[in-house]
């Protein structure tokens, strides 16, 4: 008999879940193509349900921010979100044995350290 491809272990200690095997084996649910066309035929006048709740001034001031909210995000899309991250670690840095450099390659140190002490992130995280 062949070996599996991989062998089936619990993953964490109160999880019913098994490595290897998807908690949504069947993927992501397929929307029928005759429902997708018909929510395209209402298109039009979603945006112009949109475009009525915005400006009615009797709307709540929340539901006139979500409809031009909504409308921006369709018309010219979403925002780009940054996330600003600081990663330190305890591991210990990695010691670098030169003994089993070439000559050449050992000849090429200095100059790949200046380069490396020159490129280096400045205060906006971009690369100098």
């Amino acid at each position: 008999m062949g070996r599996a491809p991989y062998t089936l272990e619990p993953i964490g200690s109160h999880s019913g879940l098994l490595a290897a095997l998807s908690g949504n084996p069947g993927g992501r649910p397929k929307i029928a193509a005759e429902v997708k066309a018909l929510a395209m035929t209402f298109t039009e006048e979603a945006v112009k349900t949109l475009a009525a709740i915005m400006r009615n001034e009797k709307a709540p001031l929340m539901a006139r921010a979500a409809a031009a909210n909504s409308l921006l995000d369709r018309a010219i899309g979403r925002p780009e979100s940054a996330v600003h991250a600081k990663v330190e670690t305890n591991q210990p840095t990695e010691e670098f044995d030169a003994s089993q450099l070439t000559d050449a390659e050992f000849e090429q140190l200095p100059e790949l350290h200046n380069k490396a002490l020159v490129k280096k992130p400045g205060q906006d995280g971009q690369w100098q």
